[in-house]
């Protein structure tokens, strides 16, 4: 089994045939007979799967490609691979949401965000003047000003969280907090 999970799963479908499971102690598997049977569960259960398996406005089911690895672990991942700069959002999006096979974007929603953002940056960064003479103004952007358009164009869910990014803000909050700084 790839996970823990899938393997409690696999016990309840077995349990679900009126069955026992192989390889499993006697303990463990009362005291999940016990969980399974609540309604709480039930209820929670129906709950998340209905959550999951809806389609946001008609851009599909929530996909990224990270496996058990959090957005918090993977932006600490590029962090030390950009010898210890930070990303931007755009970056760490477009890391989390890549097929790794076909390096496309599976998620339709993200997939619109990241072009919208990538749209946005194209046309700030053109520079001021095009009469061959000036050497403009600077066309890069900062981080934090690609970070600000990261969060205007992604939808925010229930309680304010922006979809797909909501353990790095959490995380975010949670420094500002510790070091007593105002929380934007």
């Amino acid at each position: 089994m790839d996970s823990y999970t899938k393997q409690v799963n696999a016990w309840k479908k077995v349990w679900q045939k009126n069955k026992r499971p192989r390889n499993i102690n006697g303990r463990v598997f009362e005291q999940l007979i016990v969980h399974w049977q609540k309604d709480e569960t039930a209820e929670t259960s129906s709950r998340n799967s209905k959550n999951r398996k809806s389609d946001r406005g008609g851009k599909g089911m929530y996909v990224h490609n990270l496996g058990a690895c959090s957005m918090s672990t993977k932006e600490d991942e590029l962090i030390e691979a950009n010898d210890g700069n930070p990303v931007d959002r755009l970056q760490l999006i477009k890391v989390a949401h890549t097929n790794k096979t076909t390096g496309q974007i599976q998620d339709l929603l993200i997939k619109d965000v990241v072009d919208l953002v990538e749209t946005e940056i194209a046309s700030q960064s053109q520079p001021l003047s095009d009469d061959g003479d000036s050497v403009g103004a600077s066309t890069n952007l900062s981080r934090l000003q690609i970070n600000e358009m990261v969060e205007k164009a992604v939808p925010k869910r229930k309680g304010g969280f922006l979809v797909g990014l909501a353990a790095v803000l959490l995380r975010i909050r949670h420094l500002l907090r510790r070091f007593r700084m105002p929380i934007p």
